[in-house]
């Protein structure tokens, strides 16, 4: 099974989330997505995702909770992805220091879905459910979703 991270960070009381604009693979290019990667060999998923975010943007967060799992298969090669979010005060705080081909950028939550480029079609559940899961839902610990299939559509 092929593993991954991906995860969002939130900043300026939540109203603004860093996202990466994809180069690759192929079926992303030019979408928005969370940041992240593959998990390493002898890595947590935690441990992926703080590498992954510092390797992608410059910045080291080493707090992330896992909020979702995402579990599927495409063309019959099962992976599972672990979604994590965190949250620092002010994003003016942090210089980000992208790769040359897949920027990173802080958009506003209040209208990203008008005025962003193209996003990942799950970032429209996604990003809700993990500002949900950092303001307010503690009892809800954790979501795992089966995919039963994906669609960049």
């Amino acid at each position: 099974m092929t593993r991954y991270v991906a995860g969002f960070l939130f900043a300026d009381l939540r109203t603004r989330v860093l996202l990466v604009r994809k180069a690759r693979p192929n079926w992303q290019k030019g979408k928005l997505n969370g940041i992240g990667g593959h998990i390493e060999p002898g890595e947590t998923p935690e441990q992926a995702m703080s590498r992954e975010f510092a390797e992608e943007t410059g910045i080291r967060i080493d707090y992330w909770r896992c909020f979702a799992t995402l579990i599927g298969k495409t063309d019959d090669k099962p992976w599972e992805v672990f979604w994590y979010v965190s949250a620092v005060a002010q994003s003016a705080d942090y210089k980000l220091i992208s790769q040359p081909d897949e920027p990173v950028g802080w958009y506003p939550l209040n209208t990203y879905r008008e005025t962003m480029p193209p996003v990942m079609p799950n970032l429209h559940w996604l990003i809700p459910m993990a500002k949900g899961r950092i303001e307010a839902l503690e009892n809800v610990k954790h979501f795992t979703i089966h995919e039963g299939y994906y669609s960049t559509e």
